[in-house]
């Protein structure tokens, strides 16, 4: 690890970034298990390098166009499960995105967007896929955005679930919205599962607290998720599909629709009552643009 990226992850860490081994080590667990669950035989791992680490992508070999999966803050690629579930037969990957908690191990600050397009365009590169259908879900919608706008021929079509990139991310409001997920954690059943139409995770232990340990234990390094300018959406040509949760906290659903808007034959689909986790509480309506594909 060069002396660049310990003083980019400051003190405490391991030179994967986590604060704690057995933290480490029990998100890795957690993480098998999910996998083992729902692909006994096993899921194809891929470590491709690049100029600022090695990505670790899962491979589901199937027909047409890949799809590729870029998950957001926290997750790994195991959490698009149930998509790949519903995509069988397709030609699916799933990308731990570098510097978070997944499987890929970064080397090399990641400093802006411009790096980040650049990670994801070598990454493509490395798995030998020319164009592909990018589908992300928050910080993951973000690193597509910021694909398209530099590597527009990398991209057939993408779909952005609850995305940043669109609007400003609104911290204090996400940090705050975790609350009724810790309470909900703990809370009786039908008071739980009240609150999991909005929370998926609350359904499932596993992922949720894999999620968490992932957040207390691996500082967040990586660049903030500044929105595009108009003009770069303006100038997007890459069939999109925007899916925004009108309860979102992290970002306001009003402008990110309204941003939307500026991006060439957009479709728009506004969930209604939908939280952030909206790519886990409405899986087949943020797939139906993929369904058609």
């Amino acid at each position: 690890m060069t002396d660049a990226v310990r003083r980019s992850r400051g003190r405490g860490v391991n030179e994967r970034g986590w604060r704690s081994d057995a933290a480490e080590r029990r998100v890795r667990e957690l993480e098998s298990e999910l996998f083992a669950e729902r692909w006994p035989d096993g899921v194809t791992a891929i470590d491709v390098e690049t100029s600022v680490g090695t990505t670790r992508a899962y491979h589901w070999p199937g027909e047409g166009t890949p799809v590729v999966f870029l998950h957001g803050m926290g997750g790994t690629g195991v959490t698009w499960a149930p998509y790949v579930e519903r995509l069988a037969g397709r030609d699916v990957y799933a990308l731990d995105t570098i510097g978070d908690v997944g499987r890929s191990v970064q080397r090399v600050p990641v400093t802006d967007a411009d790096d980040l397009a650049r990670w994801l365009n070598q990454t493509l590169a490395g798995l030998g896929i020319d164009r592909a259908h990018l589908v992300g879900t928050s910080y993951g919608g973000w690193i597509a955005l910021t694909l398209a706008s530099k590597c527009p021929e990398r991209i057939v079509t993408m779909t952005l679930i609850d995305a940043g990139g669109l609007a400003p991310l609104r911290l204090v409001r996400f940090l705050l919205s975790a609350v009724p997920s810790l309470f909900a954690s703990i809370a009786p059943g039908p008071v739980r599962r009240h609150i999991a139409k909005k929370r998926p995770l609350l359904e499932n232990p596993r992922l949720r607290r894999m999620v968490q340990l992932g957040v207390a234990n691996h500082p967040f390094k990586l660049p903030r998720p500044e929105p595009l300018t108009d003009d770069a959406l303006r100038a997007l040509a890459t069939p999109t599909t925007v899916i925004i949760a009108e309860k979102s906290a992290p970002l306001s659903p009003k402008v990110a629709a309204t941003r939307a808007r500026l991006i060439p034959g957009a479709v728009i689909d506004v969930v209604k009552g939908a939280g952030h986790e909206v790519s886990l509480s409405h899986i087949d309506r943020c797939i139906t643009g993929l369904s058609n594909t």
